[in-house]
């Protein structure tokens, strides 16, 4: 099936101080997505649903004008799209059970995960949906130049294609094994994440052919629980992360100044995008 071309939006330039969005629990039954400043301050929640609502699982595009969430409505999770602010949200897909969004570099596209079938893309107007891959665990990223969808197998291994899943090549071969890739705004550097054999996941960073790598954390000492979901500062000088179940750190690339921004229990954390 062919891709749908979709033209890039117009879209209002977000020049406001940096944020990252996270989800945290926010009722009995429900999870909302909340931003706030790169340490911490100035909390704003983003999204006000019904109990047994839950969102999460966002991301930035890279202009940091839109979000991408995943939205578990009970009989379903749905992949839907916001404003920087919250306004004017959108559902993109329904019937599934989809999660982890990505938008491409450009904007135009989104990739996700839907459960039984694999790596899936959407225009960002919910127009040409297409499944690019079989069953994979997450979808990692997308390559920070070129238009290729970047997906794992759950073991570790990795992959990248074109958006309608034409030409898949194995990335990262001699790497080892990487979990949950994500690039840097300048592509020279990839943050993942691996199994440490002790049944919990590190935060490490390499270049971006897979070479010197470097750990940054050490769980279960510090931080004392499994690393999620890592995101780059668009000047590269930070990473996010969450440790399960104890809060929001921010990290160097060197694994200098390790410091929690917002504890609690905590889901995805990403940082905002910036015009480039």
């Amino acid at each position: 099936m062919a891709l749908l071309v979709i033209p890039c939006a117009c879209i209002r330039v977000y020049d406001e101080d940096l944020k990252i969005v996270f989800d945290r629990n926010a009722g009995v039954m429900n999870t909302e997505l909340f931003t706030m400043n790169h340490d911490g301050s100035g909390i704003k929640q983003l999204t006000h649903t019904a109990e047994g609502i839950n969102d999460h699982q966002a991301s930035w595009s890279a202009d940091g004008a839109s979000i991408a969430f995943s939205r578990d409505t009970g009989p379903f999770h749905e992949i839907w799209i916001m404003d920087h602010d919250g306004g004017e949200q959108r559902r993109l897909t329904t019937g599934f059970f989809d999660g982890y969004p990505r938008f491409s570099p450009d904007g135009r596209y989104i990739s996700f995960s839907r459960s039984t079938v694999g790596v899936c893309v959407i225009g960002r107007d919910g127009g040409g949906l297409v499944n690019a891959s079989g069953p994979a665990y997450n979808v990692g990223s997308w390559l920070p130049t070129g238009l290729r969808i970047v997906y794992d197998d759950g073991a570790g291994n990795n992959f990248s294609a074109n958006p309608d899943g034409s030409d898949s090549q194995a990335i990262f071969t001699a790497a080892g094994e990487v979990r949950e890739p994500v690039w840097s705004h300048d592509g020279r550097r990839v943050a993942f994440l691996r199994e440490n054999g002790s049944s919990h996941f590190d935060l490490w960073v390499m270049d971006s052919l897979g070479t010197n790598q470097v750990k940054l954390t050490d769980v279960p000492t510090f931080p004392p629980d499994n690393c999620q979901t890592p995101s780059w500062s668009p000047d590269g000088e930070k990473i996010v992360f969450t440790s399960e179940g104890i809060g929001i750190y921010v990290i160097n690339p060197d694994g200098a100044g390790m410091t929690m921004i917002l504890g609690g229990i905590l889901g995805s954390a990403c940082y905002q995008g910036k015009p480039r």
